[in-house]
């Protein structure tokens, strides 16, 4: 019996001693947490790594384990990471403020795509083993600046150059019908459709990875305008109305009225008064399309007549408007009640009776209501003449189909110290070409323009933003700010 006690007794001891030392796998310490590192769950595993991105990083906290040195709870604690193969990742500890963190540590893409093991150590020499792998960045999608249902004219003038980018490159551009249209890449990432007899087609581009995307094309003739689409001129006196869009030659439809001579030359249409009336003149073009320009011829006798002296246009219109001055006594000089929305094209004074005048110095005639410019004319003498343009107003859409971005939507990561700040390309169409770009946060994502590129790029914060932020990059053109178009920005 006493045999029996004695081994029992000893194999108590040594089952204690087992279960409750000090270092290894006889559990925690007194004062620490368990022992781990917060992988996120179901990763880490050799089947699921943790997936780590080209240009970007993870962080990781290390909890618990063995401590070292100072009282409980001021004592820094002391851990060790190795990684299998160095060359796939890279290891930094993460800073707090200026101070460099020893429980944060950030694993960066180095190398990919490739899969390595981490093993964390505390001061017992406990560990934790997880498993990373490096990934190619995320591939933007294949895009062009066309859009996905594209209409153009006939002919060389006609034809339309389009971005492209996203994707894989090279890239390959192919039409359906070459018979309705042709495309030709013009640069490794712009491409040129040219059309070549009324119908339809499709366009296909690909990149080098088999990506697609389709384009619907409709060849056909613009729609006709002419501008201004109301005239008033004095008997015996010419107006010129430009004509524009369509699928030339033009002519006038119909018999013409004996109160006018009208006569087309080109894109032009002049009208030349001989009774006073008030008729309609219709212009067609080889396609059958129509438009309509009233008339009306008065007796008008003031000193200095413009010819016409009253004009009503479009505010999308942007064709020259062309007057002829009469009864003008040596140089005249042209000036209009608001040169934002028209200007003379020429400035300061002259003696050629023809006068043009152009968009003003706000880059469009986009108006908020119908808008009414007085054109005023000089002469040696100090006489004057007037005639009057009215802009009419189309509604708030003016202008602004002109202004495009492409993507519209686009994702960068900030530099926080744990991730490397990232960049996103957007190409900007239709405007002047001079455009000013802001942003909403700029401390989160700033914004750069060179050309018709925009660059936006993740700014710098102290910590982790968590959640990712949306951000508005507004572009504007330079030379009518009314033209916008705004980018979204995920911010991560």
């Amino acid at each position: 019996m006493r045999i029996l006690f004695k081994f029992l007794t000893l194999l108590m001891v040594a089952f204690l001693t087992a279960c409750g030392g000090g270092g290894g796998s006889g559990g925690e310490p007194i004062g620490t947490l368990p022992f781990s590192v917060d992988v996120p769950a179901g990763e880490g595993t050799l089947a699921n790594p943790v997936r780590i991105r080209a240009n970007q990083g993870r962080l990781f906290k290390i909890t618990g384990g063995r401590t070292q040195g100072g009282a409980s709870g001021t004592e820094k604690r002391s851990y060790l990471v190795n990684v299998e193969e160095t060359g796939v990742v890279g290891l930094t500890w993460a800073k707090v403020g200026d101070t460099e963190a020893s429980d944060l540590f950030v694993v960066s893409w180095v190398d990919g795509p490739k899969q390595t093991k981490i093993t964390v150590r505390d001061a017992d020499d406990k560990q934790i083993t997880f498993y990373v792998r490096t990934d190619p960045p995320e591939p933007v999608d294949l895009y062009t600046s066309a859009p996905d249902a594209l209409t153009l004219g006939v002919g060389a003038d006609a034809a339309r150059t389009f971005d492209l980018g996203g994707g894989s490159a090279p890239y390959t551009v192919t039409i359906a019908d070459t018979n309705v249209a042709r495309v030709e890449m013009v640069s490794a990432k712009q491409w040129k459709i040219t059309g070549v007899a009324i119908g339809e087609t499709a366009v296909v581009i690909r990149d080098a990875a088999g990506r697609t995307k389709g384009i619907a094309v409709n060849v056909g003739a613009p729609e006709l305008r002419i501008s201004p689409d109301k005239l008033t001129v004095p008997v015996g006196l010419k107006a010129i109305g430009k004509i524009s869009g369509g699928q030339p030659p033009y002519k006038v439809a119909g018999g013409i009225p004996a109160a006018i001579k009208a006569t087309i030359r080109g894109d032009e249409l002049e009208i030349e008064g001989l009774l006073a009336s008030k008729l309609d003149v219709t212009v067609a073009d080889a396609t059958g399309q129509t438009v309509k320009i009233e008339v009306e011829v008065n007796t008008a006798t003031t000193g200095i007549r413009f010819s016409p002296s009253a004009i009503v246009i479009s505010e999308n219109d942007t064709q020259p408007i062309d007057f002829t001055i009469f009864g003008a006594v040596g140089e005249v000089c042209i000036f209009t009640s608001d040169p934002t929305y028209l200007r003379p094209e020429t400035a300061g004074c002259t003696t050629n009776p023809k006068v043009r005048l152009v968009t003003g110095t706000g880059g469009t005639r986009c108006v908020p209501g119908d808008t009414e410019i007085t054109v005023t004319v000089v002469d040696s003498m100090r006489s004057t003449g007037t005639a009057q343009v009215v802009i009419k107003d189309n509604g708030p859409a003016c202008g602004n189909a002109g202004l495009a971005v492409t993507p519209a939507a686009v994702a960068v990561n900030v530099e926080d110290g744990v991730n490397t700040a990232t960049s996103n390309n957007v190409v900007i169409t239709g405007g002047s070409g001079t455009y000013v770009v802001t942003s909403s946060d700029p401390q989160l994502a700033t914004a750069t323009v060179a050309g018709n590129v925009l660059t936006i790029k993740g700014g710098t914060v102290a910590a982790p933003l968590g959640a990712p932020v949306t951000v508005t990059v507004t572009v504007r053109d330079a030379n009518n700010p009314t033209l916008s178009a705004d980018v979204t920005v995920t911010v991560r």
